[in-house]
C-alpha cells in the first residue's frame, strides 16, 4: 500500500490527521488452498498527541476495502476491514 497523510495544526501538540492509500492486498481463503492478489484502497483519520520531545502517541481509525475478491460462491465478494489502532511514533 502507498499511503498519504495530512496533518492539521502542525504547530500544536495535538495533531489530527487524515490519510488515504491504494495498493495490492493478499487474500487468503480459509476454505481453499488458493490465494489471490487484488487491488485495495484505504482511508482513515486519527489524532497524534506529543508525549515527549520526539515521541507521539497515536490513535487512529482505518477502513480497508479490497476489490473484487472471489469468494468461490460463499458470499457476494464484498470484503472490508475496520481497524482502530493505538500506537507510538518516534521521529529521528
Amino acid at each position: 500500500m502507498a499511503n498519504v497523510y495530512y496533518d492539521f495544526g502542525k504547530e500544536s501538540s495535538i495533531r489530527p490527521y487524515i490519510m488515504g492509500g491504494a495498493g495490492m492486498a493478499h487474500v487468503n481463503r480459509l476454505w481453499t488452498d488458493e490465494n489471490e492478489e487484488v487491488f485495495a484502497w484505504q482511508a482513515g483519520a486519527g489524532v497524534g498527541a506529543k508525549a515527549a520531545k520526539n515521541t507521539t502517541l497515536d490513535c487512529g481509525y482505518r477502513y480497508l476495502k479490497p476489490d473484487n475478491v472471489d469468494t468461490c460462491g460463499l458470499g457476494d465478494g464484498k470484503l472490508e476491514c475496520h481497524t482502530i489502532m493505538l500506537g507510538l511514533r518516534y521521529q529521528f
